[in-house]
């Protein structure tokens, strides 16, 4: 029969708490990543997703709401990957802009505009992007406090809003 001496023993511990660490850290480093920075991105692709998937169910007011948030969670991302702000500095810069500018949206619209307009070259794509984003903005903003219906139109259009918008701050902010 097999023995292991008590130096034995305590190599095979140490070797697993080496093994247990290292996943620890990977695990860390993996969670550390997707939520610092691409969660905004997954959740914005889920909310395009949830948009269609909205429309198919003819529940169309919560599609464009879908749609219209889709658009800002990238930009959010926009504003930690491309600005380098903290959660903490989005925070505080939007309560100042929402002052300033009537309302946090609008800050985030303008902020991530100005910007857009820099790097675009000719601003042809970010005057798309800012009408795309208006009119999703006043869409989303009938289907949660109008009391009008949304209809299927409405929800289609939105959503394609949504994906050409994000398609161009994609393409202009490489992501």
């Amino acid at each position: 029969m097999f023995a292991l001496t008590d130096d034995d023993h305590n190599k095979i511990i140490c070797g697993n708490i080496c093994y247990i660490k290292k996943i620890v850290i990977i695990a860390w480093n993996l969670n550390h990543f997707i939520t610092g920075m691409s969660v905004l991105i997954i959740k914005s692709d889920e909310s395009i997703i949830a948009s269609n998937k909205l429309i198919k169910a003819s529940l169309f007011s919560s599609s464009v709401h879908c749609a219209y948030y889709a658009c800002v969670q990238l930009m959010l991302h926009i504003l930690r990957s491309h600005f380098g702000k903290t959660e903490l500095q989005i925070t505080a810069e939007g309560k100042e802009g929402a002052k300033n500018e009537n309302g946090y949206h609008k800050w985030l619209q303008n902020i991530i505009y100005i910007e857009f307009i820099r790097i675009d070259g000719d601003g042809t794509d970010a005057s798309k992007f800012n009408a795309k984003i208006k009119s999703l903005s006043t869409a989303r903003a009938k289907a949660d406090y109008s009391v009008k219906n949304i209809i299927d139109r409405d929800a289609l259009l939105a959503y394609d809003f949504s994906v050409q918008a994000n398609s161009l701050l994609k393409k202009h902010f490489q992501l």
